[in-house]
């Protein structure tokens, strides 16, 4: 498995501009075939609504566990998990800091979804 120096950046929790059923198929979609590919990301970062994705709240869970199992770092945007209430939710992943996504930034190629 190769890790590219590329981020991945959620800020919702789909894909697209359909923020119903289908994005959200756009989204499971994505995660999926990133779990099967050769490359992977070095980390994906969850701002906003995206950080929902980490919780049981979408049926994605076994598909982000496949993904931090393989090395890519999951990180939560600590201002959304507080301000969404989602502190004790979280199942997969790891909050983490605008200080440390304002490094990656500044370290590897972003790609924002």
């Amino acid at each position: 498995m190769l890790i590219l120096e590329k981020v991945i950046v959620f800020q919702g929790t789909y894909l697209g501009k359909h923020p119903g059923p289908i994005g959200q198929k756009m989204m499971r979609g994505f995660l999926k075939v990133l779990g099967n590919q050769s490359w992977k990301p070095k980390s994906i970062f969850f701002l906003g609504e995206a950080v929902r994705l980490l919780t049981d709240e979408f049926d994605l869970l076994e598909l982000l566990r496949t993904l931090d199992e393989q090395g890519i770092d999951l990180l939560a945007c600590r201002a959304a998990v507080e301000d969404l209430g989602l502190d004790t939710k979280l199942k997969v992943g790891r909050i983490s800091s605008t200080g440390v996504l304002v490094d990656l930034i500044s370290r590897y190629e972003v790609i924002t979804m």
